[in-house]
């Protein structure tokens, strides 16, 4: 499983960066329209920091002070896509097991389960009879 969790800046996007500003929790693109696959470029940018587009406001809106992170972006010259990065996580196994003895005992023959760990399987792995379909 391995994604692309860091993105690296070109230079024009990294020039529009420096170029914007930000109020508050806001980040403004500089005035003037940017070409298409540039906007879709530092929009990228922009998101994997955490942002979403606010149309009536025409910004970049985040849930934090982005200030430290763009001027970290801008010096390194890349951005760790949040989302990406924090997508999955793994259950240890003794959680598992734990949560496996909370089901009782029952009459049934089987019973059906939500697996939360989907990707790996972690809790059908450690339950008696076949793997279900995720």
């Amino acid at each position: 499983m391995s994604k692309n969790i860091r993105i690296e800046l070109e230079d024009d996007v990294i020039e529009i960066l420096k170029e914007g500003y930000i109020e508050g929790n806001l980040f403004f693109l500089p005035k003037g329209q940017l070409e298409r696959m540039l906007y879709e470029r530092v929009n990228k940018v922009l998101v994997a920091m955490g942002a979403k587009w606010d149309k009536k406001l025409k910004a970049h809106k985040f849930e934090y002070d982005i200030s430290a992170m763009l001027r970290n972006a801008i010096k390194t010259k890349e951005v760790t896509d949040w989302k990406k990065s924090t997508d999955f996580f793994y259950t240890p196994k003794e959680v598992i097991y734990e949560m496996l003895g909370l089901i009782q005992d029952n009459k049934y023959d089987k019973i059906e389960v939500l697996e939360p760990s989907c990707r790996t399987r972690a809790y059908t792995r450690y339950c008696k009879g076949g793997i279900p379909k995720c």
